[in-house]
């Protein structure tokens, strides 16, 4: 999962002891195998919604760093086939403020469930499933918007944005490869939000 800040770690032939193991089950309710959790707020977060928000932050870099890297360049670039110079075309104005838009909506899904959690944990609460819910629905939707807005800089900077030796080629090929994390997959935690909010019979199809 290269750009996704989600990495694979094996450990073999070493010994661990009982208090070093922690039970998927509880750490689902924010419930961990520490003498710390009344003091410390982080001990008190649900598992699987810090898991899932952690992966937001590496797609918003790769965001950044493509609005940086096209608002240096692109201004001064002419525009194929036009007498246009990018900085004076509508076209361009259009579209670059339509992906920073993204990029912007974005980080404000993702500063809203960072707080969600945050609040819980100060409060010792555990978060409801609705607000866990939508945490996994936004966090596929926050892929979905920085995936689109990178794809818009791509198509105004031109086809040289694709050039192995370009930068933007690599933020646009890491962002694609961690949009497709299994936890951020949209349509999964848009069906899962739906089912809370309308309150659909039986189990829920995927962990919160």
């Amino acid at each position: 999962m290269e750009g996704s800040g989600s990495d694979t770690l094996v450990v073999q032939d070493h010994f661990v002891p009982d208090h070093r193991v922690q039970h998927l089950p509880l750490m689902l309710q924010g419930s961990y195998a520490t003498p710390s959790q009344a003091s410390e707020h982080s001990s008190n977060m649900t598992f699987i919604s810090v898991g899932e928000l952690i992966l937001v932050p590496a797609q918003l870099g790769l965001a950044r760093h493509a609005m940086e890297v096209t608002l240096e360049k692109l201004p001064s670039k002419l525009v194929a086939y036009t007498t246009y110079l990018a900085k004076n075309s509508p076209t361009h104005h259009l579209r670059v403020a339509e992906a920073i838009t993204k990029f912007d909506m974005a980080e404000l899904l993702m500063q809203r469930a960072a707080r969600d959690i945050d609040s819980a944990a100060l409060e010792h609460s555990v978060l409801d499933e609705l607000h866990r819910g939508r945490i996994h629905s936004d966090t596929g939707t926050i892929a979905e918007l920085v995936t689109a807005g990178i794809d818009i800089l791509l198509s105004l900077s031109g086809a040289g944005s694709f050039a192995k030796a370009n930068v933007l080629s690599r933020i646009w090929r890491d962002s694609a490869i961690a949009a497709r994390h299994a936890m951020v997959i949209p349509d999964v935690g848009r069906e899962l939000y739906g089912r809370l909010l309308l309150g659909a019979d039986g189990p829920l199809p995927g962990m919160v």
